[in-house]
C-alpha cells in the first residue's frame, strides 16, 4: 500500500513540472489545455487551445460566459472575448464518448490588471504601485498535488486558501488589502503553494506602497547679486522615487506656472525674475507612482531694495566728493 501511495505522489510531483498545462480529468477522452492561464488582449479577445493526448480526434465543447463552441479534432483553438466588466473568468472544456465524460478548466485574466512577478494582479491605478484599499487577485498555477495557497507580505502570511490535491486547474483568489496598514515604500509580496510531497513552490516581487506621497522638506530663496534674477531651491523626499516639481506664483486666487523641473537627488533649483517685497509661491511635487502634493510658501525679498540704495549712496558720495574738490 505504501508503494502505491509513493507512485501516486511521484505522478503528482511530475505533473507540477508541466507548468501552465491543464490535464483533463474523468473517464472520457483524455486531453490537455495549454496554456492553462491566458491574458486577454486590450479588446478582451483571447485564444485558447489544446490537443487530445492519444493524437486521435475527439468531440470537444468549450463553455465561456454563456457561449458554447464545438469541435471534433485532435488539436483545436477557440476564440472568445472577455467582457470589459470582468477582471477574470474560467473556460470549461468537456469531451464525451458515450456515457463517459472528461473535463478541464482554464483561466483567462483581463488585460487591464497589472501583474507582478509573484502571480498577483491588481488594477494599475498608480503606475504599478499600490495605494489605499487594493482589490488583489492571487493566481495559483495549474498542477496536481497542491494542498494550500498563501499570500505573504514581508514574510507574514495575510491570506491562506485550501486546494484539493486532485484538482489541477488554475485558481484565482480575490481579497482586499488595506495598504494603509503598511508603511510607505517597497514591500516583499510572495505567493506560496504547499504540496502534499512536503515541497513548497513560491514566487516573490517587491511592490511599492504610496499612501502619503512626496513631501517638501525645505524651500529657500536667495537673490542672485546684480543679475536681476532670484533663485529658489526646493528639496523634497518620499518613500517612492520622486519624478518632477512645478513652481507657481500666487496672485490672489490665481496660480501662474513659472517653471517645471525634474528632481535630481530630491532637489530642484528655479531661477526666476527678481521681485521686491513678499510673494506667495506654490510647488507641486510628484513621484513616479503619479501621486502629487501641493505646498505653499511666502518669501520676503528685501535685497532688491538694499542694492539700489547702496548704488544711490555710492553715487551721491562720488558726486559729493567731486563737488568738494
Amino acid at each position: 500500500m505504501s508503494k502505491f501511495f509513493f507512485v501516486i505522489l511521484s505522478i503528482l510531483a511530475v505533473s507540477l513540472v508541466q507548468a501552465g498545462v491543464v490535464r483533463s480529468f474523468g473517464s472520457g477522452p483524455a486531453f490537455e489545455i495549454s496554456p492553462g492561464i491566458v491574458i486577454a488582449g486590450p479588446d478582451g479577445h483571447f485564444q485558447i487551445g489544446g490537443f487530445s493526448e492519444d493524437g486521435r480526434p475527439i468531440a470537444l465543447k468549450a463553455y465561456f460566459n454563456g457561449e458554447i463552441k464545438n469541435t471534433v479534432d485532435k488539436q483545436w483553438t477557440f476564440n472568445f472575448t472577455l467582457p470589459s466588466t470582468m477582471p477574470y473568468a474560467y473556460v470549461t472544456f468537456e469531451s464525451r464518448t458515450g456515457y463517459l465524460s472528461s473535463f478541464a478548466t482554464a483561466l483567462v485574466i483581463s488585460y487591464n490588471l497589472q501583474k507582478s512577478v509573484a502571480d498577483l494582479y491588481f488594477s494599475p491605478s498608480y503606475n504599478g504601485y499600490m495605494r489605499g484599499n487594493e482589490h488583489i487577485y492571487a493566481v495559483a498555477q495549474p498542477g496536481y498535488g497542491r494542498e494550500s495557497f498563501s499570500v505573504l507580505v514581508d514574510g507574514n502570511r495575510i491570506f491562506k486558501w485550501q486546494i484539493s490535491p486532485f484538482d489541477n486547474s488554475p485558481k484565482i483568489f480575490v481579497f482586499n488589502l488595506d495598504t494603509k496598514d503598511l508603511r510607505d515604500g517597497f514591500h516583499l509580496f510572495s505567493t506560496r503553494e504547499s504540496l502534499i510531497t512536503g515541497q513548497t513552490l513560491s514566487s516573490n516581487a517587491y511592490i511599492g506602497i504610496d499612501n502619503n506621497g512626496p513631501e517638501v522638506v525645505s524651500f529657500i530663496g536667495k537673490d542672485i547679486f546684480l543679475s536681476g534674477k532670484y533663485e529658489i531651491t526646493v528639496k523634497a523626499t518620499g518613500a517612492i522615487p520622486l519624478k518632477d516639481i512645478s513652481l507657481y506664483v500666487k496672485n490672489g486666487n490665481e496660480s501662474t506656472l513659472l517653471s517645471a523641473l525634474p528632481l535630481k537627488n530630491g532637489e530642484a533649483k528655479f531661477v526666476i525674475n527678481e521681485f521686491a517685497g513678499s510673494k506667495t509661491f506654490e510647488v507641486n511635487v510628484s513621484d513616479i507612482a503619479g501621486i502629487s502634493k501641493v505646498y505653499s510658501f511666502v518669501i520676503q525679498n528685501n535685497q532688491s531694495f538694499v542694492i539700489p540704495l547702496v548704488i544711490l549712496v555710492f553715487t551721491v558720495g562720488v558726486v559729493w566728493l567731486t563737488f568738494l574738490k
